[in-house]
């Protein structure tokens, strides 16, 4: 009896198995507050890749100039659902599990409410609007958490206070944790569009998220900043060739710029 192996394969790079796997890992890295900024940088573009994702697979539907909207919506209820996580009872530094688990349920059900009103008062067409939503605000709120946590070196409110809402650090982590999930796909868009290509931009976004929050971190504490740095900007290096690479790859044709090297 022949057995089809190929049915048998698991995809892990599917959208389903990263959504868990990114989920699972930043969450588990934002409640371990006490982690290394390093850490948590991985968790914060774990968490960007996701949304990059779910953006993704909202927009193939059709959305169009939605993209922006989605997203911001999405940050926004990630700052909402985080800061009342963080203001939550018995919030301390042994219980901060129970204020990223409350921020992780505010957000889903926020997503969870647009998605519903957006399928069934707006008629949008989109089967995995629900789902995708659900996942973008999950993944927004993460983001949030985890860059607050970085540069706070804790979550407590008045820590992320005193940090990151009142330096003005809240309105970068929020523009770019926005562009990292929303730019990947219409940077990408077009016949040729190509989810691997997709996500390594996102990456690269988000570890330039990390380098910013590096530099401002290693003022506080030099070691855990200069760490945060040099694996950013690893990254970072790493993601961009990768990007250009599979650009050129998969591009019909390579024009010359004078810019960047280009393939005959």
């Amino acid at each position: 009896m022949e057995v089809d192996i190929d049915k048998k394969k698991i995809d892990w790079f599917s959208q389903r198995n990263l959504m868990i796997i990114s989920i699972v890992l930043s969450t588990i890295i934002a409640i371990f507050t006490s982690l290394p900024a390093v850490v948590k940088a991985i968790g914060l573009i774990l968490a960007i890749v996701c949304g990059a994702d779910a953006v993704r697979t909202i927009a193939h539907y059709g959305l169009g100039t939605g993209v922006p909207s989605i997203g911001m919506l999405a940050l926004g209820i990630g700052i909402t659902a985080a800061l009342a996580g963080m203001a939550a009872p018995l919030l301390f530094e042994e219980g901060a599990y129970l204020g990223v688990i409350i921020s992780i349920i505010l957000a889903a059900i926020g997503g969870c409410v647009y998605g519903l009103v957006a399928v069934n008062v707006l008629k949008m067409k989109i089967p995995v609007m629900v789902s995708g939503m659900i996942q973008l605000t999950i993944a927004g709120t993460l983001s949030i958490i985890l860059a607050s946590s970085i540069l706070a070196g804790t979550w407590h409110l008045d820590m992320v206070l005193n940090s990151v809402i009142n330096t003005g650090w809240i309105a970068v982590i929020f523009i770019m944790s926005a562009i990292g999930m929303l730019h990947p796909y219409n940077a990408c868009l077009g016949p040729d569009e190509k989810r691997n290509r997709t996500l390594v931009l996102s990456i690269e976004l988000g570890s330039l998220l990390s380098l910013l929050l590096g530099i401002e971190l290693i003022f506080n504490d030099l070691i855990d900043g200069a760490i945060l740095i040099a694996l950013s900007g690893i990254i970072w290096v790493i993601s961009y060739v990768v990007f250009v690479k599979l650009s050129m790859k998969q591009a019909y044709k390579v024009v010359g710029t004078g810019l960047i090297k280009t393939l005959e």
